[in-house]
């Protein structure tokens, strides 16, 4: 995003709760309110063009950088009065800035009742950035009344400050390793990461659940960068055993944990066994202790969801799975180009699974057209499941141009895959094959039975279509 976009971002990114706030406290400010012109303009732009604008609102560049100013403080004041008591650690914030408020007016004894018992609660949620100045602001409050002061505030200071520089170092460790992930570097470039102290020494030696918590994700990076999915497995179940024992990550860090029981779901090899851990997940998302965004929510309610499907999918609960894919799909408008091509996929071949051959040529010509190079990893197949589709409809005399176009494609982009190439040359002698082609079809099954085309099955339940292929008589 170009950075004068930022405010048409923010405000796209608003609930309507947060607009309908926005207005409210707009109209309790005083003054002229002409930044709410800007704003009512930039709700249905995708970019900030000042030349626009000016004319549109009929002012002068200087006008419209006063208004874009305004506007942007008082959005985010706004938020933050709207945000105030969303969280526990926001609660905690807001209890230091009151408690500075009453020491500023020397209320110093009401100031210190306020401290005591933000820093009890700060302690128990690992609010390590707030103690150490809640701590100064209660030795003023405390020697302002005359009290005796805490002879043990030095090493409770000492204590949260290294707590904090412990999980501070945890977070740059996790950065590195997530940005290695996300450009597939190779497994050699962590030794670095892996070779830290903090990653490599004991994990009961961290001094909170927070630091124990950075160093699961990290190595959670690590282990999916280099596709271990046998130890990412046993990661995930040993961070969930450690949020068991230790439930306070709720309000910590809900999004560790729910990001953990995600992982758990995505791991798992037993499809029954994800279904209700993804079961599992749902159900902490309505868990009020769980303050998260309602675009966090949806985002990870979308994930359980696609999760619930490719589940379904492999149990050969075709019908089913159906059902929710539609129900996502319906949504594509509101999607990126990664989701779309994520449910479109699931869609399409649950059509296919559901007999339903033409709907599904209909929904993978759409994913063809979509000219973006997210999901690499289900590029390949799309076009697998184009050729199926068409299969399934008895268009044989196009298959020499799909299969010749699929081919080219795969050459274009490196992407040269033994499986892949043997579902192609299948797909030829059954589309060549005379009127009777059960004979073409036998062939592929018997490959397939041989274990010569495992991730294509998988992926795509191959085997269960061929069967049903075979049974109609294709």
């Amino acid at each position: 995003m170009r950075k004068q976009d930022y405010l048409v971002g923010l405000i796209a990114a608003l609930e309507p709760n947060e607009k309908r706030y926005f207005k409210i406290f707009s109209g309790l400010q005083p003054g002229g309110k002409r930044y709410l012109k800007l704003f009512d303009a930039l709700e249905n732009k995708k970019t900030y063009d000042g030349t626009e604008l000016c004319s549109e609102l009929v002012l002068e560049p200087w006008q419209l950088a006063d208004d874009k100013h305004y506007l942007t403080q008082t959005l985010l004041q706004s938020l933050r009065n709207y945000e105030q008591d969303s969280t526990e650690l926001n609660i905690l914030r807001n209890s230091k800035e009151n408690a500075q408020g009453l020491i500023n007016r020397r209320m110093f004894s009401f100031a210190n009742d306020i401290l005591e018992k933000g820093l009890a609660r700060a302690w128990e949620l690992e609010a390590f950035e707030l103690i150490g100045p809640m701590l100064i602001m209660r030795s003023s409050c405390l020697l302002n009344t005359g009290a005796p002061s805490d002879d043990k505030m030095l090493g409770k200071y000492e204590s949260a400050a290294a707590s904090l520089h412990e999980i501070i170092e945890l977070m740059d460790l996790r950065s590195q390793a997530r940005n290695l992930e996300i450009k597939a570097a190779e497994g050699a470039h962590f030794e670095k990461i892996l070779a830290h102290p903090l990653i490599k020494g004991n994990i009961n030696k961290l001094k909170s659940l927070r630091a124990k918590s950075l160093r699961y994700e990290t190595l959670a990076h690590y282990h999916s960068t280099v596709i271990n999915m046998p130890a990412l497995l046993v990661l995930a179940r040993q961070e969930r055993q450690l949020y068991l024992k230790h439930p306070g990550i709720k309000i910590i860090n809900p999004i560790v944990y729910l990001t953990n029981l995600a992982r758990l779901a995505n791991g798992e090899n037993n499809f029954e066994v994800s279904l209700q851990l993804v079961r599992d997940l749902q159900k902490e998302l309505s868990d009020p202790e769980i303050k998260i965004s309602n675009q966090r929510r949806d985002s990870i309610m979308w994930t359980a969801n696609m999760l619930i499907i490719w589940n379904l999918r492999h149990l050969h609960r075709f019908k089913e799975s159906l059902s929710l894919a539609e129900k996502l799909y319906g949504q594509k408008h509101h999607m990126s180009d990664y989701q779309k091509l994520s449910i479109g996929f699931e869609y399409a071949l649950l059509l296919l699974h559901n007999r339903k051959a033409a709907l599904a040529a209909e929904k993978t010509d759409e994913l063809l057209r979509i000219k973006s190079d997210v999901r690499s990893d289900m590029q390949p197949f799309i076009r697998l499941l184009h050729v199926m589709a068409q299969m399934a409809l008895g268009n044989y005399a196009i298959m020499a141009h799909l299969i010749k176009s699929a081919r080219f494609w795969m050459k274009k982009k490196d992407s040269g895959h033994a499986e892949v190439n043997l579902f192609l040359k299948h797909m030829g002698l059954i589309a060549k094959a005379p009127a009777d082609k059960q004979g073409a079809w036998g062939a592929l099954l018997k490959d397939i039975e041989a274990g010569k085309m495992e991730t294509i099955t998988r992926l795509l339940q191959f085997d269960e279509w061929v069967k049903d292929m075979i049974k109609k008589g294709l």
